[in-house]
């Protein structure tokens, strides 16, 4: 049984004897290293990954070892930059076990683990400033509302009307920050219609020197999904697409499936994956790791909230929305898992 967990996972994981010689090797290590995993067995690592060797014979401890930017040449000739992780084991014989990760997913991951942290500390922030902001608010509003049946002279009519009018612009701010406070619409669409939705609302919108390429995959499943929230994430982010491109450009709309992809702690068997990118003028590097915090814009006349909330939809959803930006290219990467938990739930209700 344990094999065939083994076996069955995304993590690329080998077992190593006391003399360095591989054991066992899963599908996963064996399809990253270009090899059989049948004919590794018996093979010593200094054959596959020498430097790893080296580490773990100078090393001669009983603790965790870690190695960042293993280069490794693929039987084919390929070469990798591995992060390699070895723990010591007892049984079932003793020796190592070692996790080996592309050095591009490890990155991926962490970069995804700060930013859920971020948006975990930005949603506190928001729902913060809520509650600090809308009491007195709902005050200020009341009040001025009471003195406005009170008024009789025009003039000073109209400077309450102006404190009505913002307190319930702030006030509607605030919401928005929150994620709206409207009842949700859980419902199974497909997220093609979603993107079609928001390219027929922008086209009007859209300059003509800058181009538009739809790479759907055709095979992609349902999703259990809020349309309207979907539509305002991906609004936003093509809106921001097209403003980045003033003088034109090209618009890629990409979309798909990933497999045994982990967002946040929780492992998903699929998760769509839709891909914004443009070739404007990039995000600044001095806001890139700020962009999803509220009130940061690199716009004169922009509130600060679109890419927070957007990532507060998306996290209803139980994903994450990531981004890579450098001049002339810059991708939203928008991860939705199949089984969110609002998908689960119509599978207990059934």
């Amino acid at each position: 049984m344990h094999q065939e967990i083994l076996e069955s996972m995304n993590t690329a994981l080998a077992l190593l004897d006391m003399q360095r010689v591989f054991r066992y090797m899963n599908p996963a290590a064996a399809a990253l290293l270009g090899v059989s995993p049948k004919r590794i067995i018996g093979t010593p690592l200094s054959a596959l990954i020498p430097s790893v060797d080296q580490q773990l014979l100078a090393h001669q401890g009983q603790q965790a070892l870690t190695l960042h930017d293993v280069a490794m040449q693929r039987a084919d000739q390929k070469l990798v930059n591995l992060t390699c992780s070895l723990s010591p084991i007892e049984s079932p014989t003793p020796g190592w076990v070692l996790e080996m990760m592309p050095h591009g997913r490890h990155e991926r991951i962490s970069q995804e683990a700060a930013l859920w942290s971020q948006y975990e500390a930005s949603s506190l922030l928001a729902r913060t400033l809520a509650h600090e902001i809308k009491n007195p608010l709902a005050g200020i509003s009341g009040s001025a509302q009471l003195l406005a049946r009170q008024l009789t002279s025009p003039r000073q009519l109209a400077f309450v009307e102006v404190i009505i009018r913002e307190t319930t612009r702030l006030n509607g701010l605030l919401d928005q920050m929150l994620g709206g406070q409207q009842t949700a619409n859980w419902v199974q669409h497909n997220i093609h219609a979603v993107l079609e939705h928001v390219l027929q609302v922008v086209r009007g919108q859209m300059p003509e020197a800058i181009g538009l390429v739809k790479d759907y995959d055709p095979s992609l499943p349902e999703l259990t999904m809020d349309f309207d929230r979907l539509v305002q994430v991906f609004l936003n982010l093509v809106r921001n697409a097209i403003q980045a491109m003033p003088d034109g450009g090209q618009l890629t709309i990409r979309t798909r499936i990933a497999h045994k992809m982990t967002l946040g702690n929780q492992l998903h068997p699929l998760v769509i994956v839709v891909e914004i990118t443009d070739t404007g003028v990039g995000i600044p590097p001095e806001l890139i790791d700020a962009i999803f915090l509220p009130m940061i814009t690199n716009k004169s006349e922009g509130t600060g909230l679109g890419l927070p909330i957007a990532q507060t939809i998306v996290h209803q959803h139980d994903g994450l929305i990531l981004v890579e930006s450098k001049p002339q290219h810059t991708v939203f990467k928008v991860f939705l898992p199949i089984d969110n938990r609002h998908a689960l739930q119509e599978t207990e209700d059934v």
